[in-house]
């Protein structure tokens, strides 16, 4: 190989390396909401004012950036990489670790490159008439044999995490204040604890979370597909297949009901929207 081409390969595999990082990051997320303490530090209102219009502007100006890098494949497919970003980087990194750094007698194992042509598929989740039952078979194709039980362990405990910093927060409110309890959501201090204990942005927990549910929720629910062999049509005199105009037909449709109703990026528009009221609320 030449020296450019070395040198494009070794990018690449040091962008690789971001998802052993990310797979870190998940745990030390993890860790966080499960134990007690805030998630920012700070030693005064006023400074955490600014923390938060600072987190709020980085976080501002790179939706901005994310909008105008997905101008080409569009927002909603932009999107849902970040999320397939999130839940995917552990299969990722445990391959690297396992490829690089173990030797075969701890599980390591050689770089090599699998077509998806030659492996076998037994489960036909995306064929509504020939799918296999979700128990056991499903079940035990998708929890234990391609891991989807560490993405659900890990919602299980975000879960249990911050429904304990709800709780705590709330009940530590309760017992200092002498307001009701529809006066203590409306307190300052009711939104200070929330936005230091729950909901310090970019709301990595909520992200991280829906994230994670994605291999989960395609386990339970998979997408019914028809076959691709009745969506493309033979044109004998090129001897080439073209999809049908059904198939084309269909994904129109999608698209375009996608364009009217945005559930992909809904939660992405949710997020950004608490952090703009966030920057307002810092300015009031």
């Amino acid at each position: 190989m030449t020296f450019r081409q070395r040198l494009n390969g070794f990018l690449y595999l040091l962008t690789a390396f971001s998802n052993i990082t990310t797979t870190l990051g998940l745990l030390a997320l993890v860790t966080s909401f499960v134990s007690s303490g805030p998630l920012i530090a700070y030693t005064s209102r006023a400074e955490l004012h600014t923390l938060l219009r600072f987190i709020c502007a980085i976080v501002i100006s790179t939706w901005l950036g994310d909008i105008i890098a997905s101008r080409t494949i569009g927002y909603a497919v932009a999107v849902r990489e970040g999320a397939g970003m999130l839940w995917i980087a552990p299969y990722i990194a445990v391959g690297l670790i396992r490829a690089i750094f173990l030797p075969t007698w701890l599980g390591g194992s050689s770089v090599g490159f699998t077509s998806s042509g030659s492996l076998s598929d037994d489960i036909k989740e995306r064929d509504p008439t020939h799918r296999a039952p979700f128990w056991p078979k499903r079940a035990r194709h998708f929890f234990l044999e391609c891991h989807i039980w560490i993405h659900l362990t890990f919602f299980l405990f975000m879960l249990f995490g911050v429904g304990r910093r709800l709780w705590t927060t709330l009940h530590f409110l309760a017992q200092d204040s002498d307001f009701s309890p529809s006066l203590i959501l409306m307190s300052p201090d009711f939104v200070e604890s929330m936005i230091v204990n729950v909901s310090w942005p970019p709301i990595l927990a909520y992200g991280a979370t829906m994230s994670a549910l994605v291999p989960v929720l395609y386990a339970c629910w998979p997408p019914s597909v028809p076959e691709y062999g009745k969506l493309l049509q033979r044109n004998e005199a090129r001897q080439a297949s073209y999809p049908t105009k059904c198939a084309k037909k269909n994904i129109d449709e999608d698209r375009d009901q996608e364009s009217r109703f945005p559930y992909s990026e809904l939660k992405h528009t949710a997020s950004m929207l608490y952090v703009t009221w966030l920057m307002a609320w810092t300015m009031m």
